[in-house]
């Protein structure tokens, strides 16, 4: 039998004990205010429950209504049942009473009592006191204060646009959490047609019920479609939101500001115009008046809103042509920087170039602006493709140089999205030139019949002789010709001699050929010899501590940064360097691997201290028990490269991290780093 009833049930069961005459489910959603398709659902479960008891029984009737039937000496039975339920509240996680705490105060306008979050949350008030330190550390990543007086109560304190970062990324938080969800959700549905999920819409008005969400997303719906705006559902959510807790606050006399340099900057822009119309809307429909620093503010969520790229790719030649210079040196390089050190060569797929410009331009308005986007896909990107994460971490230092701006693994994660899809591009047909000697007519007749007759093979191009010495052997995986080649300077890749006619025999011997091609080889396998002459000499004994029997993220950077200070690894100011980065974004990269990082120019001998922990510790979002803590100042370019290629191979080898958290010898883990892969 089930414990007990959910709460809309047990008032449902209420209400039809008052009931002397039966009542229809209309009545009943009326009063409770939800859907009739929900008052169906909870009596289905409300009839389940009952039929524990064979003389309480629920009647339904066409055109009359439902009726509850008992015998008159279960009355008292029933309503001690009904008792037992609205006390009966299901124990919660420290991690679920934190986010209700927190959803707590930023609801509320005045003080809270620490006894009446032990009250609503029945544990004790030391229980709550316990709480309050989680709580301070999440409010901690958005500059927030949470303000805690003696025989007064809580509070929240500090910057409007941070308490609405806060009350944004809570509200993503509590759509994943489906226990938390049934704590706190009201009695609401989503009952009409909207691009929001139905814990997303329930969620929001968990924490905004003051406002109508379907007035609010018909309002964007119709400004999307009036200046074209093609966003994605994830977009299209974080908009309604943002709206929302705007809506909220300004209720609450609570204005933003921005700085008169940013409404300059945006007061002529498209999406400046788009948010004056929205909020034209809003302020008719709610009553509610916004100011420009309003405008603004909502112009710069806009502008940092993901759009739909495969509209945007409709008109691929203009991607480039639109794009700023700056923005299409900054993706050049990137793209260029990653492909070192994969070992890889993205460089001219166009596909790749475009799909970024699209994705870069409002992701950096995100990070310029601070504006936070969720990946829900970060965990897996991390633990399927931690070298490709990587890389692009190692990458995203080309931010800092071009726009000064510092970036969140949310977004090398959608980077490394990118990035990895253009290498499965790749991995998915072999690339190959044809090679001939009787003119472009001739070739291009060969290539369009091995194009047919093998689909997963890429002819990139048709060459002559003379034409091949300039080719770059990094950008083909094998050559397929009609004459005779003896070419040393391509020797070695695989050369597949067919003729002119393409015969059966010639299609054989292509697919053998691609058969034998370790496709890994042509994008990620680097020479590993090579790599170790040019790896810098960065693990030293001394600086691998294994076994560490530490509690705390924070407690193991401040130890090993001493470390490394006393040594004369680092300046003094380096531990707060790397405390800094770890607010901005979690440095975990999967696998339970993290690599905190600080300041370059803090750094007096580059080295990278590695620790190994006795029980994993939580390191953002994930958990970690190996960590690289970097202090790298690498003056020569080529140095850090050569290094990141080698490093994240170490990161993408299971098996040698494995090795490394089994030994309990620092010589033994050197030994293992040291090892070329």
């Amino acid at each position: 039998m089930k414990e007990c009833l959910s709460e809309r049930c047990n008032k449902i069961l209420n209400i039809l004990m008052e009931q002397n005459n039966p009542i229809t489910i209309d009545e009943i959603a009326e009063r409770l205010n939800v859907s009739n398709r929900t008052i169906r659902y909870d009596l289905e479960e409300l009839e389940n429950f009952l039929k524990h008891f064979d003389d309480i029984k629920i009647y339904k009737k066409a055109r009359i209504g439902i009726w509850l039937e008992y015998p008159e000496n279960r009355r008292s039975s029933l309503l001690n049942l009904i008792s037992l339920n609205k006390t009966y509240i299901k124990p919660l996680s420290t991690d679920e009473r934190k986010y209700y705490i927190i959803k707590q105060l930023l609801q509320a306008k005045d003080i809270i009592k620490m006894q009446n979050l032990a009250n609503e949350l029945y544990v004790s008030r030391a229980t709550i006191h316990n709480d309050l330190e989680a709580v301070e550390n999440w409010l901690e990543k958005f500059d927030l204060k949470l303000i805690k007086k003696q025989n007064y109560g809580l509070q929240i304190s500090g910057d409007e646009k941070n308490w609405r970062k806060a009350a944004s990324e809570l509200l993503s938080i509590l759509k994943s959490n489906e226990e938390l969800k049934m704590m706190l959700e009201e009695s609401s549905e989503l009952h009409y047609d909207s691009r929001l999920d139905y814990k997303s819409f329930n969620q929001i008005k968990e924490l905004i019920p003051e406002f109508d969400l379907r007035k609010i997303e018909t309002i964007l719906n119709e400004a999307e479609e009036r200046y074209m705006l093609s966003l994605t559902d994830e977009a299209h959510e974080g908009l309604i939101i943002h709206i929302a807790i705007s809506l909220k606050r300004l209720k609450d006399e609570n204005d933003i500001e921005v700085t008169k340099e940013q409404l300059m900057a945006l007061i002529n822009t498209k999406e400046y115009e788009t948010a004056k119309w929205i909020t034209m809307r809003l302020a008719f429909e709610f009553n509610i008046s916004f100011s420009k620093s309003e405008i603004a503010y909502l112009a710069l969520h806009i502008l940092g809103s993901k759009l739909h790229e495969n509209i945007q790719l409709s008109d691929e030649n203009k991607i480039i042509e639109d794009a700023d210079v700056q923005l299409l040196e900054f993706t050049k390089e990137l793209i260029a920087l990653i492909s070192n050190i994969l070992s890889c060569n993205l460089n001219n797929d166009e596909r790749l170039i475009k799909s970024l410009l699209l994705h870069l331009r409002p992701a950096i308005n995100r990070m310029t602006y601070g504006l936070n986007l969720r990946n829900p896909l970060l965990t897996e990107i991390k633990s399927k493709y931690p070298a490709i994460f990587g890389a692009c971490w190692a990458a995203s230092s080309l931010f800092e140089k071009y726009y000064k701006i510092k970036v969140s693994e949310e977004e090398i994660g959608y980077i490394a999205m990118h990035i990895g899809a253009a290498l499965e591009r790749i991995n998915n047909s072999l690339r190959a030139i044809v090679i001939c000697s009787s003119g472009i007519g001739t070739c291009e007749l060969v290539a369009a019949r091995l194009k047919k007759q093998i689909t997963e093979i890429n002819i990139l191009g048709t060459y002559s002789m003379f034409e091949l010495k300039h080719l770059n052997e990094e950008d083909f995986d094998f050559i397929i010709t009609t004459i005779p080649l003896d070419s040393i300077k391509f020797k070695s890749k695989p050369i597949v001699k067919i003729s002119p006619f393409v015969v059966n025999e010639d299609i054989n011997s292509i697919k053998c050929i691609m058969r034998k091609i370790d496709k890994k080889d042509s994008y990620a396998k680097d020479d590993s010899e090579k790599m170790a002459n040019n790896k810098p000499q960065l693990f030293y004994e001394d600086l691998i501590f294994v076994n560490e029997n530490i509690k705390s993220k924070k407690e193991l950077i401040i130890k090993i940064c001493d470390v490394l200070i006393k040594k004369g690894y680092v300046f003094e100011g380096f531990t707060s360097s790397v405390l800094n980065r770890e607010k901005i974004t979690s440095t975990s990269v999967g696998n339970n691997v993290a690599i905190p990082h600080g300041e370059s120019d803090l750094v007096i001998k580059s080295c990278i201290a590695v620790i190994t922990l006795k029980e994993q510790i939580e390191w953002g979002k994930e958990k970690a028990d190996i960590i690289f803590l970097l202090a790298l100042k690498f003056e020569d370019k080529h140095h850090v490269k050569n290094f990141f290629k080698y490093f994240y191979s170490i990161l993408d080898d299971f098996n040698k991290l494995n090795r490394i958290r089994q030994s309990d010898n620092a010589k033994e883990i050197l030994i293992l780093l040291d090892e070329n892969n």
